[in-house]
């Protein structure tokens, strides 16, 4: 037994789940709604994911909260639930839902720095967007795929992506979309030194920002002003941008954005050459950085304090720091180049030459390797080039002697290329005559053939739908002669005889009627995935009553949470038919069996199931079986009638899922008709 807190509290939550729904919050209300009771409001959202009693929406919703919660913490675990909230947003139909999960998983990656990855799902995000019209959804995709273009330095490409989001932002109105955009463009503009148009952007971004009243863009935007003037040479104004970007997010207590203000301010007092307080700004860079466990923001602390203490003429420190940035483990990238060399110097300076030049060694390796691949490419190209115009001067050479040769034979290849077109021509001529022919033989074929079927149909409808109907008008005429004569049992069984010739007859008429959509094209191919019993219950219970009044027994082997993916009309139809043919054809306590099996899947196999429907009846002979799939006529075990159209019709209906009925009969043994059908069944 469950402590009795326990069960009030799971009784509150679903009450607050229940409220959800009604109300249509989302998932991160429920979860505020319940933080109180756990340590976290992570734990809370994991709690709503993992209660399978809640609805789908607000379980999809947590799981998209848990993929932003822990992008930066635990890569690994944004990933899984963005992962997870994709696999339950198709389970629940919800396209929207799983092209945002998909935009999860791009952004991701992006923040861990994996370029190629993010590529993928933000184009499959995007894909996605066009796909269900989702144009917010293609916005957020263009625009991570901006930054993913920077990132790799392909600013046209970047600018492209970036100018298309600003557009639909502004279409619509939308100030956030808007200044994040501008923003990103300055970004762009600056890194390509452009300094101008970084400018005019940030400044648009500022305007944004005081209209506002949002003090974090507004100390964004200062941040991305010092670059700007520090290259422009505007000391003055690049310290007083610095000074309050500092101020600002010390003020907001952003310790990321606050270590990368310290390093810029700490850069203009480089320029100014006020290295006191260059090194106040490095150490406080690097405190923030240690104190939060930011690693790249340590390494970049620790180089900007290497550098200012090179400055202060305290070399054997510089050289420390240098070192320690170093061994951090950290990706270095181009700023291993700049420490080797920081600690070459320190030891010029500190006169121990040979450790100098053990750095500068160091440095020269690191740069050679740098550069290896992109003087490669240069050689390959310069040798590509040589090859190239060798070659054409070759071509050249050849070209004038070919001409001298081809004046020679000019009059003979126009001869020979007259005669090669003539022949050409009659070969085609030939060649179209003998298509003709064979298409109109073939188009011969096919009438010859609908021709039969036709025939074959309109003499199942003359005489099936003509004679049950004339039986029927003399069965009721002699009835209405011999109402008042005949006693109640024989009237009532005289009743039951009418309403069986009634059933057949209603029956043929589907079939017919189905045969018809299917060699007209009318009958649509539509699967989807459903469950196979609740699907086919209802059939399932009328013809139950079909085998108990023939005192047969009736077998259903199908697990209750069988899904298929299939039409579920025709695949109804299909098994409606077989077992109502299995019931017809089978003797007073016979057995009729409905089973499906499941076979797994191999190297290059998918799994599928296997439909199969058992009966002890009569059987078939071979002549029989040979016929079966043919407009013949049969009858059942107590005269039921039966045209042969149903296994006509249910054989098509498997075609069109790629399918096919077999049968298995031995003539007074019964028989066993299966089909099968792939797990996943695509139109």
């Amino acid at each position: 037994m469950r402590p009795v807190h326990f069960q009030l509290l799971t009784i509150f939550l679903l009450f607050l789940a229940g409220c959800n729904r009604a109300n249509n919050q989302s998932a991160s209300d429920v979860s505020i709604a319940i933080d109180t009771l756990f340590a976290s409001h992570i734990d809370s959202l994991e709690w709503v994911v993992g209660n399978r009693k809640l609805p789908a929406s607000n379980r999809m919703n947590a799981y998209y909260e848990l993929a932003i919660a822990y992008r930066n913490p635990d890569f690994p675990k944004a990933l899984e639930n963005a992962h997870l909230g994709a696999v339950l947003a198709k389970e629940a139909k919800d396209a929207k839902m799983e092209g945002h999960m998909y935009y999860q998983m791009g952004v991701a990656y992006w923040t861990i720095g994996a370029v190629d990855s993010a590529f993928k799902y933000i184009d499959i995000t995007i894909d996605w967007a066009q796909k269900i019209e989702d144009k917010g959804l293609e916005a957020k995709g263009d625009n991570v795929k901006s930054l993913l273009y920077k990132e790799k330095n392909m600013y046209e490409q970047a600018l492209t992506y970036a100018f298309k989001v600003l557009a639909y932002y502004e279409q619509l109105n939308h100030t956030d979309g808007i200044s994040a955009m501008l923003l990103n463009i300055g970004n762009i503009y600056s890194n390509v030194l452009n300094g101008e148009l970084a400018l005019q952007y940030y400044q648009r971004y500022e305007k944004m920002a005081e209209e506002a009243g949002n003090r974090e863009k507004l100390a964004s935007v200062y941040a991305n002003y010092v670059e700007i003037y520090l290259w422009n040479e505007d000391i003055p104004t690049a310290l007083e941008y610095a000074l309050k970007a500092v101020e600002m997010f010390r003020e907001l207590s952003l310790p990321y954005e606050l270590s990368v203000a310290l390093q810029d301010l700490a850069l203009v007092y480089s320029a100014m050459g006020e290295h006191q307080n260059q090194l106040k700004c490095s150490e406080e860079c690097l405190q923030i950085a240690e104190e939060f466990g930011m690693e790249s923001r340590i390494l970049w602390a620790l180089n900007s304090l290497a550098l200012t203490l090179f400055d202060l003429g305290q070399y054997a420190k510089s050289e420390a720091t240098a070192l320690r940035a170093l061994e951090t483990g950290t990706e270095l990238g181009k700023m291993k180049r700049s420490l080797l060399w920081t600690i070459a110097k320190d030891n010029v300076m500190m006169n121990n030459h040979t450790k100098a030049l053990e750095y500068l060694s160091k440095y020269d390796d690191h740069l050679f390797s740098y550069l290896q691949d992109d003087y490669r490419e240069k050689a390959s190209e310069l040798q590509i080039k040589y090859e190239t115009e060798k070659k054409e001067l070759e071509i050249e050479r050849q070209q004038t002697i070919i001409s001298k040769q081809n004046m020679q034979r000019t009059l003979l290849a126009g001869g020979v290329a007259m005669s090669v077109v003539i022949l050409v021509l009659l070969w085609y001529l030939l060649h179209l005559r003998n298509r003709r022919n064979s298409a109109l033989t073939e188009r011969n074929t096919i009438l010859a053939e609908m021709n039969a079927t036709k025939d074959k149909f309109f003499s199942i409808i003359s005489h099936d739908l003509k004679n049950p109907a004339l039986a029927q008008r003399d069965a009721l005429l002699l009835l209405v002669q011999n109402a008042q004569a005949w006693d109640a049992d024989t009237l009532t069984e005289y009743y039951h005889e009418l309403l069986k010739s009634a059933e057949g007859e209603v029956e043929l008429i589907y079939h017919l009627l189905n045969w018809a959509q299917l060699q007209t094209g009318r009958m649509n191919y539509n699967p989807t995935t459903f469950n196979l019993l609740s699907r086919i219950r209802p059939d399932l219970s009328l013809i139950r009553k079909m085998a108990e009044n023939k005192k047969i027994k009736l077998n259903v082997q199908i697990p209750d949470d069988l899904l298929i993916t299939a039409d579920s009309d025709m695949i109804a139809t299909v098994i409606r038919n077989l077992l109502t043919n299995a019931i017809k054809f089978t003797t007073h306590g016979g057995t009729v069996t409905f089973d499906v099996s499941t076979s797994g899947g191999k190297a290059c196999l998918a799994p599928t199931y296997t439909i199969t429907i058992t009966d002890t009846g009569i059987g078939m002979n071979p002549d029989q079986l040979s016929t079966l799939f043919t407009l013949d006529r049969s009858k059942g075990m107590a005269n039921e009638h039966n045209t042969g159209l149903g296994l006509v019709v249910c054989n098509e209906l498997l075609q069109k899922h790629g399918s096919t009925l077999h049968v298995q009969s031995e003539e007074g043994k019964g028989s066993t008709f299966w089909f099968v059908i792939p797990v996943n069944t695509t139109s």
